[in-house]
């Protein structure tokens, strides 16, 4: 391992490690005196491995859960105790695959390093009804999505599992699919693509979960309490999508007020996005007047293909894999990295640039009706003085 400044590409420190690493992670917390976010590495027997070594005592107290899987099937819970570096296993769940399923993707929630609780920022816990009742979202911070596909009987299941249980929030199947099947996570929704056999297309399904009309814990989740994992309700909708689709990901903000938006690859070297108002799973066939005070589009099959939602213009963006996404400090402005044989970074506005001021803004003219301002209010309140002054002396 090479250590080095980014600022300057100094060589801090040159690491070797003689043993077979299969696994790198970044923890949640960083020093407190040099400000590094520490690297935890495993090697093929679990051992645990530091950089850099020294860590604040607090943060040795803090219980880090780690999730391990392998395409049979086989998935493993492990708690890390930082003060001994050792990993403890907490459960095994066995999905019984055939040996024609297997394991195709497994994707967790969003975390970030630019923001204190190193997990996406959620703004609103529930949606507000048309009766004025909220729908409180299941937002779990720890929930895992897995995909199982079945190539020979073109069987797709969905799995979303608490990642420090064990315990499977939810399961869905869809027959007569193949891949390649993308993911992506986030809140209390997860999108994902995959090709119908049935309707030979490429289609984009959403699943959201709700707790209900009534919330548990706004404050204080926890995974060992299966209360509410056992009462949540899941709602599904699938929309035809017109391209390909080779990688997805999704938009975040500072604190999550923007509206999200999927953003797709395409296999021709296009990047496109979809609001997530158009990708709601409670968009209605028929529309009353309850669902429409909730601005709930009326459900339609096909995701329209907006020619200025192609973010990437005229430049071709070849072989992309993923998406890296961040905050930027402004709620309005998104950061997005696409990667692969290429790479492409902007900035993306899901919601305008309601809190930036337009290029072509007239500072001039502000100025000018400000300093009006400020003159024209000393003015009177000179004036007032003296009004004020004869009528005491009369």
């Amino acid at each position: 391992m090479i250590s080095f400044n980014p600022m300057t590409g100094s060589l801090i420190e040159r690491k070797n490690f003689f043993t077979s690493i299969k696994r790198i992670e970044i923890l949640p917390y960083s020093n407190a005196q040099t400000h590094i976010y520490h690297l935890i590495m495993l090697d093929d027997r679990n051992k645990v491995m530091l950089y850099p070594e020294n860590m604040d005592a607090q943060e040795q107290q803090v219980p880090l859960h780690f999730f391990n899987f392998n395409v049979s099937g086989n998935l493993e819970g492990l708690v890390l105790n930082v003060s001994r570096k050792k990993l403890s296993s907490t459960w095994k769940v066995n999905l019984s695959l055939r040996n024609e399923q297997r394991i195709v993707a497994v994707v967790s929630k969003p975390s970030y390093l630019l923001i204190v609780t190193f997990t996406e920022k959620v703004h609103s816990a529930g949606r507000v009804l048309g009766n004025r009742s909220v729908l409180y979202k299941y937002a779990n911070p720890n929930l895992v999505a897995i995909a199982v596909l079945d190539s020979t009987h073109s069987v797709l299941q969905i799995y979303l599992i608490d990642a420090v249980s064990g315990y499977i929030v939810y399961s869905g199947k869809q027959n007569k699919i193949t891949g390649p099947i993308h993911l992506v996570h986030c809140e209390n929704w997860l999108a994902y693509s995959y090709w119908s056999e049935k309707g030979r297309r490429v289609e984009v399904a959403v699943v959201e979960l709700y707790e209900g009309l009534e919330q548990t814990d706004a404050f204080h989740y926890n995974s060992l309490v299966h209360t509410l994992a056992a009462k949540v309700t899941a709602l599904s909708q699938a929309y035809i999508f017109p391209q390909g689709v080779a990688a997805l990901g999704v938009t975040e903000t500072e604190l999550g007020l923007s509206t999200r938006s999927l953003l797709v690859a395409m296999p021709f070297g296009a990047i496109y996005v979809i609001s997530k108002r158009l990708l709601d799973a409670r968009r209605p066939l028929e529309m009353t007047q309850e669902l429409a005070e909730e601005m709930l589009l009326p459900y339609r099959p096909e995701l329209p293909i907006a020619s200025e939602d192609f973010i990437n213009y005229n430049q071709s963006i070849h072989g992309i894999r993923g998406f890296k996404t961040s905050p930027s400090g402004l709620e309005s402005t998104s950061l997005m990295l696409a990667y692969g044989t290429d790479l492409f970074f902007t900035q993306l506005t899901p919601s305008g640039t309601f809190d930036i001021l337009k290029d072509d803004f007239d500072h001039l003219l502000i100025s000018i009706v400000l300093l009006t301002l400020v003159i024209g209010s000393l003015l009177c309140k000179r004036l007032g003085k003296n009004n004020s002054l004869k009528q005491a002396w009369q």
